[in-house]
């Protein structure tokens, strides 16, 4: 019987109060903000060249997207898919809200 498979063990991961606190730290929560210098884009500021190599791994239609006007979900799942590679290590400053 399937339940009796044991339940499979996932790394813990931040909750979406902690992903709230991130967005609010790194843009105010503003998906479509982009830095003073335009290098860093989007609620969690990814620049062009980091964006698009996870892209490139997790979602392909994305590579060539700016960050700034990718959907609020497709930022969300390409932050959370450079944490599963790197933890909270790509924001400096803000990732110490990613418990």
């Amino acid at each position: 019987p399937i339940d009796t498979l044991p339940v499979p063990v996932l790394p813990p991961g931040p909750d979406p109060s902690e992903w709230a606190a991130l967005r609010e730290c790194e843009s105010n929560g503003n998906y479509a903000i982009t830095s003073r210098s335009g290098k860093y884009r989007g609620a969690y500021q990814f620049d062009r060249s980091t964006w698009n190599s996870v892209a490139e791994r997790h979602a392909p239609q994305l590579v060539g997207v700016d960050p700034a006007a990718a959907a609020p979900a497709e930022q969300d799942a390409m932050a959370l898919a450079l944490y599963s590679e790197r933890g909270a290590r790509p924001w400096p400053h803000c990732g110490r809200h990613l418990g």
